[in-house]
C-alpha cells in the first residue's frame, strides 16, 4: 500500500512517501478542524471595522 502511494505521488523514498502522507493527514486535520464554517463567513467590510468607534 506504501509502495503504491509512493509511486503515485513520485516520492523518491519510502521515507519521503511517509513525509507527504503525513503532511497530507495533518492538513486534512486541520481542515475538518479549523474549516468549519468555511463559505459562510465573509471578510470585514470597512463598515463593519468603523461600527463600534465613534
Amino acid at each position: 500500500m506504501l509502495e503504491a502511494y509512493k509511486k503515485r505521488t513520485n516520492a523518491r523514498s519510502l521515507d519521503e512517501a511517509i513525509r507527504r502522507l503525513l503532511i497530507e493527514h495533518r492538513r486534512a486535520l486541520a481542515e475538518n478542524y479549523f474549516g468549519i464554517d468555511k463559505g459562510k463567513i465573509s471578510g470585514f467590510s470597512e463598515e463593519d471595522r468603523l461600527e463600534d468607534r465613534e
